[in-house]
């Protein structure tokens, strides 16, 4: 099948925001052990919101993308860990909390360059967008937030 130029466009827009659902998948996942493996309490409460809001943000987005690109085929993307924003076998090896935190927050950091990449160079549909811009920001406060827990030995 030949696609014109719009067409080839959704479909590279398609397959980033797969990528970026496959990743926050992978980062949910990770919150999760992270929430489970945590000692402090102040840090488990944390993982647990983060847990909730990217599965929140899992649904949501993937829900506006179905619509928005509900003409396209189902997109493959092959999960590489060197894609990952967070890898949920490293937070399985990493035996502290600092530990955990250190590679939460980087992760977050990375989501964080990517979501402005995908709102400062593409023309996303309004709803995919403004999901995204949402969960940027609720990400850009949880670091802020992070930076304050104390509770870690």
């Amino acid at each position: 099948m030949h696609l014109n130029i719009d067409n080839e466009y959704e479909a590279k827009l398609a397959i980033l925001l797969h990528g970026v659902i496959l990743k926050n998948k992978e980062s949910e996942s990770a919150y999760c052990k992270a929430m489970e493996r945590a000692v402090s309490a102040d840090l488990k409460a944390h993982f647990q919101d983060k847990f909730t809001k990217h599965k929140r943000f899992d649904e949501t987005l993937t829900r506006e993308v179905s619509v928005a690109f509900s003409q396209l085929p189902p997109v493959a993307w092959r999960n590489s860990n060197k894609d990952l924003w967070i890898d949920t076998e490293t937070i399985v090896r990493l035996s502290d909390d600092a530990s955990m935190l250190k590679v939460c927050i980087q992760g977050d950091r990375a989501a964080v360059r990517e979501y402005a990449v995908l709102l400062e160079k593409y023309s996303l549909p309004f709803d995919v967008y403004h999901v995204i811009r949402k969960h940027k920001m609720f990400i850009e406060l949880d670091l802020h937030k992070a930076s304050k827990i104390k509770d870690l030995h």
